[in-house]
């Protein structure tokens, strides 16, 4: 049950009279969902900005793009309408490598040629630069963009600029695609166990003299559907795979519940039942709910606040706001001011650790810094004329969190930047660095900044240095872990007595990492003498945020807080 008005805080400490000021700002509910909206696992930095690029990345956790894995029909598809190949049942010939696809099985399959309504279903769209554009501006597939040819790969598609300056694709035909007949008339479909099959949507089509049309599909591994009931799996047919929901999920759906904020709450049927029946609050109090087989997402309902705080069995969904991400994650002040700040510099440092788990582990789950924590940061002081250098803990290439990459405009704006891409390839080491040589010291958070930035000598003494030549020194999430071995002049601990503010055991718990993470910011920082601050919502912190200035000193609590953190940073140089 949400029951929460979430705000966010931001405290100035007076250093000569130690009188901590605070003042309350709210943010609405729609600003709420889009802040916490962790919008599509993105994985992996492009090896090229061409033109065209081949979107090898995982866009579900079943693989990569030709892997056709379909989540939910209403959030990764999206309609369009215009000329299409359809290859919904398909024969394919095993053919060789094409050039556009290297390294990649690809076969070639005869498909039909159509006009009319289409559905392109985004996690499977083959050229990565609009797959890019596609999941920002639709986040939630035709819950974003239900109006046709409003996605960008939709004009892609229809003015044959798909794959454009695609090796080998010297004249687009067609491009496969899904029938909006076949989606709605549900023709059925025939599940086949682990094999080869044909991932032919948005997939380069050709047509021949005779008027038959020809798609080089690529080729992917694993369970699948084909289209039709009762149809042969051998060879390599053309086919998808349909996550099925297997936990025997249920979700308690809001049904014409006229309400600020409906919520969805998903479980087993006695848990969604014991809701309906016993809640007083929201749509099932209203009697405006129903239990329907499935989860949430399937309802549109995608984005998790976590377990329900009473009915403790039940998890609960909320609608994701029908917007492309832009800074809506960031609590940006709202403010008239513009810095020119020319010859000034700034550190922006980042972990070098790279996985849940020990150095060198080959079994752990992939991390590194999250995204939007030092690219908003990166170009607030860039785009104040301050010189910006961007190092990690070890130097080199810089470890990218898979799951917080795409999540504002600032990170898009840097992932499509060849010069910025170069520099998380090659950044240089701490150690190699004069902290105070700049101006504004800033380290940025993400899950791999738990193993490295607390341990390393190096940042401590470049902190403790900084702090001491009077430089602006700030922070957000785990990155305040890079104070606690840093000292003052005195040769007191750096934090002792100090507001600041971090990431929250409750988020890293909620995140289920608490039990992964060699260190906590906030265990960190009360144990070393902080005054640790920190905004709480009813059910969750991540949808929290605070800033605190302590004298020349900014933290922010968590991903929300980059954008403020740097803001109030330039504050103290001007």
């Amino acid at each position: 049950m949400l029951r929460s008005l979430v705000g966010s805080e931001m405290c100035i400490r007076d250093r000569s009279t130690g009188i901590c000021d605070c003042t309350q700002w709210s943010i609405s509910n729609m600003q709420l969902l889009q802040a916490v909206s962790f919008l599509m696992v993105l994985a992996g930095i492009p090896g090229s900005w061409g033109e065209f690029y081949l979107n090898r990345q995982n866009t579900t956790v079943y693989g990569p793009a030709w892997s056709d894995v379909i989540v939910s029909y209403g959030a990764d598809f999206v309609t369009c309408h215009g000329e299409y190949a359809l290859c919904f049942y398909s024969n394919c010939t095993a053919t060789q490598e094409a050039a556009w696809a290297p390294g990649v099985s690809m076969a070639e399959c005869p498909c039909d040629k159509h006009d009319g309504l289409y559905m392109v279903m985004i996690n499977a769209i083959l050229d990565e630069s609009e797959w890019r554009s596609t999941r920002e501006r639709c986040p939630l597939g035709a819950l974003s963009c239900p109006v046709p040819n409003t996605a960008p790969v939709c004009a892609a598609i229809n003015n044959r600029t798909l794959f454009k300056g695609a090796p080998g694709v010297d004249e687009l035909g067609y491009v496969s695609a899904y029938s909006f007949k076949n989606a709605t008339q549900n023709p059925g479909s025939t599940s086949c166990a682990d094999g080869p099959y044909a991932g032919c949507m948005t997939a380069p089509c050709s047509q021949g003299k005779d008027g038959k049309v020809s798609c080089q599909c690529p080729v992917a591994t694993g369970p699948f559907q084909i289209g039709g009931e009762d149809k042969g799996c051998g060879g390599i047919p053309s086919g998808s795979y349909a996550v099925p929901y297997t936990r025997g999920d249920y979700a308690l759906v809001p049904d014409h519940c006229d309400v600020k904020l409906p919520v969805c709450y998903q479980g087993t049927l006695d848990a969604v039942t014991a809701v309906l029946a016993e809640d007083t609050i929201n749509c099932p109090g209203k009697n405006e709910s129903a239990i329907s087989p499935g989860t949430c997402l399937t309802f549109g309902y995608g984005l998790h606040l976590g377990k329900d705080p009473i009915f403790t069995e039940a998890d609960i969904y909320v609608n994701r706001p029908p917007l492309a991400p832009t800074d809506f994650i960031e609590r940006c002040e709202s403010r008239s001011k513009n810095y020119t700040l020319p010859g000034k510099r700034a550190l922006v440092i980042t972990t070098s650790h790279g996985v849940l788990g020990p150095n060198g582990c080959t079994t752990c789950k992939p991390t590194g810094v999250a995204s939007p924590e030092f690219t908003a940061p990166f170009y607030i002081f860039q785009d104040a004329g301050v010189n910006v250098t961007l190092a990690s803990i070890q130097g080199g290439a810089i470890p990218i969190d898979t799951e917080a990459r795409f999540m504002t405009h600032w990170d898009t704006r840097f992932w499509a930047d060849p010069t910025a891409r170069a520099l998380v390839r090659t950044s240089p080491s701490i150690a190699n660095l004069n902290f105070s040589d700049f101006d504004l010291v800033y380290m940025a958070g993400g899950w791999g900044a738990a193993w490295d930035l607390g341990r390393s000598a190096p940042l401590a003494e470049g902190i403790t240095a900084a702090a001491g030549a009077g430089k602006v020194l700030g922070s957000v999430c785990h990155g305040a872990l890079g104070f606690i071995n840093a000292s003052n002049a005195d040769g007191q601990t750096f934090v002792q007595g100090r507001n600041m503010t971090a990431v929250t055991n409750r988020q890293i718990e909620q995140l289920k990492i608490a039990q992964i993470t060699p260190l906590h910011p906030e265990t960190e920082l009360r144990n070393h003498g902080a005054n640790f601050l920190a905004n709480h919502g009813v059910l969750t912190d991540i949808d929290q945020s605070m800033v605190v200035v302590d004298g020349l000193l900014v933290t922010g609590q968590n991903q929300n807080s980059a954008c403020e953190t740097a803001q109030r940073m330039l504050d103290l140089i001007v």
